[in-house]
């Protein structure tokens, strides 16, 4: 076997760990964002979360790990959006993020 079909099979076993390795991170993240809404009664818009930044990064032990930045959305009261943030360090949870959002949705309008 030559150097460069060595190179390719371990090439490509990367490719397919990183590619199962951020499914389970994508799908852990997905139930994360859902929790965090139900903890808070909020509505986790559209059922998913989306990458939005890959970056080393050092984990809460201090060890050098792939961080994963994932976005999600959700309500309070189904006419505005807000955004969510999770970060994960392989497995571990990191850090959560969610923008500021009215207690009262709909405040009541009725003053006479």
């Amino acid at each position: 076997m030559q150097l460069t079909e060595l190179f390719l099979i371990l090439l490509l076993v990367l490719i397919g760990w990183f590619w199962f390795d951020s499914s389970r991170v994508g799908e852990l993240a997905r139930r994360t964002g859902f929790k965090l809404c139900q903890q808070h009664k909020l509505q986790f818009l559209d059922d998913t979360v989306h990458l939005s930044k890959l970056y080393l990064g050092k984990n809460s032990y201090g060890q050098l790990k792939l961080l994963r930045r994932y976005r999600f959305e959700f309500t309070n009261n189904e006419y505005r959006r807000y955004n969510g943030e999770i970060t994960f360090a392989g497995m571990q949870l990191i850090k959560t993020y969610m923008d500021a959002y009215p207690l009262d949705p709909m405040p009541d309008n009725n003053n006479g």
